[in-house]
C-alpha cells in the first residue's frame, strides 16, 4: 500500500517540497474524486465507494484501498477500502477518507467527509440498468439493479436481489458470486428478472449465434505435477480472424485418461504420472473441437506455497523493505507421493555469517523434521534481533533435493 501511494502521490509531494526546482514531473496528481452521491443509506447494507486519483494529463487511477478510511460511529457503519457496511441501528454517522501522506503542517494531502444518515428505508421499486441486452453465444455482460426507496433515494441493490432467467437454454444469469452477470448460451430470446422483497423488474435478452471457423486452446502450460491444477483457456476464431475467449460453461472438456488427468469444466487436475489428451468442443456445435496433450511429470516431490499461492521448489527470493514489517510471509510445505525431510536449516546474513536464534528463527519447522506425504506443514520466518539482513534457507530430501532460499533486507 505504501509503495502504491509513493507512486501515486510522489508527483504531488514534489510540488510541495520541490517547488523551487527547475525539474518538473511528467504526471501530477491534482485531486481525488469518488462516485458517492447519497446522504441516506439503508440499514444492513454494503455500499462500495470508489475513489479515483485524477492527474493533470486527464488520466485516472482507482485508489480506494490505498486511502485511510474512518467512521465516527462504528455501531452504525464501518468502512474499509471504501466498502461501507451499515447495521440495524439508525442515526447519523460521518464517513471520512484521507491520504496517508501529510503536508508540512501535518494535515492530509487530500481528505473528504460525508455526513450520512442510516435508517431503514422502504423499497418502492426496482429498475434494471437496461431494458434489453444483445449477446452472442459465449459472451457475458453484467447488469445492475437499482432500488428506489422512499424519498426517491436510489441505491445499488444488485447483490441483494434474486436473479433468474426464463429460459436457461438461451441465457443464464449469475445468482451467487457475481450477481447479475448474464451469459449467452444458445440462439434465441428470453428475459431475466431481479427480485427483492416481492418487487421485481425484467429485461429482454437476445442471444445470437456466433459463427466460428475454429476453436483453440490458448495455454502455454502443458506439463504439471500430481495434485496440481491448471485452467485451460479456449479461444474461438471468427471468420474475420477475431478471437474471443469462450466461457467454460459453453464447452465440453473430455480427458482421454481420467486416471492421469481429471477435468472439471476447464480445470485440469493431475492425478498420476503419465499423459492424457484433452478434447474440447463447443456444446452448441460439437464439430468445432480442438485437442491438447497434458503431461503429468512428477508424482514424488515437495510442494511449496507462499501466502497461499504455490511457488514450487527450488525457490529463491529477495525482498527489500524501508522498515521491516511486524510479520513476514507465511509458507506451507506438502510432500506428495513420498515422505521427505527438512535438512540444512540455516539463518545467515547476506555474507553467509550464521545468525543465532536471538536474531531470527523458523516457526513451524525444525532440522530433520519429516514431511509426511499428503500432510500440509505451515511455517513462518521470524526476526527477533536487530540485524538488517536475513537469509533463511533449507533443503528437502525429495527426489530432487530442492532448496529453499528467502532473503529479507532492510534498506539503509
Amino acid at each position: 500500500m505504501f509503495q502504491l501511494f509513493q507512486y501515486l502521490l510522489l508527483p504531488l509531494i514534489m510540488i510541495f517540497t520541490l517547488s523551487c526546482s527547475d525539474s518538473k514531473p511528467d504526471k501530477l496528481l491534482t485531486s481525488l474524486s469518488d462516485d458517492f452521491n447519497t446522504s441516506y443509506i439503508d440499514t444492513n447494507r454494503d455500499i462500495q465507494v470508489d475513489v479515483y486519483a485524477n492527474f493533470d494529463d486527464a488520466s485516472q487511477e482507482e485508489v480506494s484501498n490505498a486511502l485511510v478510511w474512518s467512521s465516527s460511529n462504528e455501531a452504525l457503519a464501518t468502512v474499509k477500502g471504501g466498502l461501507i457496511t451499515t447495521y440495524a441501528n439508525s442515526g447519523s454517522v460521518i464517513i471520512r477518507y484521507q491520504t496517508a501522506e501529510k503536508k508540512n503542517d501535518g494535515s492530509p494531502l487530500f481528505e473528504k467527509t460525508y455526513q450520512l444518515y442510516v435508517k431503514e428505508l422502504q423499497l418502492q421499486r426496482i429498475t434494471l440498468s437496461q431494458t434489453e441486452l444483445l449477446l452472442y453465444e459465449g459472451d457475458s455482460q453484467g447488469v445492475k439493479a437499482k432500488g428506489i426507496f422512499e424519498g426517491d433515494i436510489a441505491l445499488d441493490i444488485t447483490n441483494d436481489c434474486e436473479w433468474s432467467s426464463a429460459d436457461l437454454t438461451v441465457s443464464s444469469v449469475n445468482n451467487s458470486d457475481v450477481k447479475g452477470l448474464v451469459l449467452g448460451i444458445g440462439e434465441g430470446a428470453t428475459s431475466i428478472t431481479a427480485t427483492n422483497t416481492g418487487l421485481s423488474d425484467s429485461m429482454d435478452v437476445i442471444v445470437k449465434k456466433r459463427e466460428y471457423k475454429s476453436i483453440e486452446i490458448d495455454n502455454n502450460v502443458t506439463s504439471f505435477n500430481v495434485e496440481q491444477s491448471i485452467l485451460l483457456q479456449v479461444m474461438a476464431v471468427g471468420s474475420d480472424g477475431s478471437r474471443v475467449l469462450l466461457d467454460p460453461s459453453t464447452l465440453n472438456f473430455v480427458s482421454s485418461d481420467t486416471e492421469v488427468v481429471s477435468m472439471s469444466d476447464n480445470n485440469a487436475t493431475a492425478l498420476s504420472k503419465g499423459a492424457s489428451t484433452i478434447t474440447v468442443s463447443l456444446k452448441s456445435n460439437s464439430e468445432l473441437k480442438t485437442t491438447t496433450l497434458l503431461t503429468v511429470v512428477q508424482d514424488q516431490y515437495v510442494r511449496l506455497f507462499k501466502n497461499g499461492v504455490e511457488v514450487g521448489l527450488p525457490f529463491s527470493d529477495t525482498q527489500e523493505y524501508e522498515s521491516f514489517p511486524a510479520e513476514y510471509d507465511s509458507f506451507t510445505l506438502k510432500a506428495v507421493g513420498i515422505d521427505s525431510s527438512v535438512d540444512n536449516l540455516q539463518i545467515q546474513d547476506f555474507n553467509g555469517k550464521p545468525l543465532s536464534i536471538y536474531d531470527g528463527y523458523f516457526d513451524g519447522i525444525n532440522e530433520g523434521d519429516v514431511l509426511n506425504a499428503g500432510v500440509e506443514v505451515p511455517f513462518k520466518l521470524v526476526r527477533t534481533g536487530s540485524s538488517k539482513e536475513f537469509h533463511f534457507s533449507f533443503r528437502v530430501s525429495d527426489s530432487f533435493n530442492n532448496e529453499f532460499s528467502q532473503k529479507y533486507k532492510e534498506l539503509p
